[in-house]
């Protein structure tokens, strides 16, 4: 009887240690899941600002051109205000290489806007809009394997 009562104690305490364990696993992936998908949704919003703001840099170079721009901060407020916003959400989700990335990026394209309402058109913003996504891909690529396969 003791003996059977012992072999029933080891296995009910392994199956629970076992138990805490999966739990544990599913919590940690539970949240690296989320904390990915929060980076993707900073990274998301950041791209999406940023090429309103290109987009806008084409509007202030035609204006300027036609004599048609108004005053420059009042013009670009709403669109260099969601700029800073997600760069903002970009720098407290991403690794350091990103947080640069996105630095640069967005210096290189706020002196793009403007030299635009300057009517000067001077694109130099690809090369470090390519560093951003990739450093962006490697990263999410890097919390994707880190994650299983449902979890992607």
């Amino acid at each position: 009887m003791i003996i059977t009562f012992l072999g029933t104690y080891l296995v009910a305490s392994k199956q629970a240690d076992t138990q805490v364990r999966l739990k544990s696993a599913e919590i940690s992936a539970a949240k690296a899941q989320s904390l990915r998908k929060e980076k993707l949704d900073s990274f998301s919003a950041f791209l999406n600002a940023s090429d309103s703001t290109w987009q806008l840099s084409n509007d202030f170079l035609v204006k300027s051109r036609t004599g048609s721009l108004g005053e420059y901060r009042e013009e670009s407020r709403e669109v260099v205000t969601e700029l800073t916003r997600s760069y903002l959400g970009v720098l407290v989700a991403s690794s350091q290489k990103t947080r640069d990335a996105a630095t640069k990026y967005k210096e290189t394209l706020s002196l793009h806007l403007q030299r635009a309402a300057k009517s000067e058109w001077q694109d130099d913003t690809a090369t470090d809009r390519k560093e951003l996504l990739d450093a962006m891909r490697e990263e999410l690529e890097g919390d994707a394997a880190t994650l299983g396969p449902a979890q992607k």
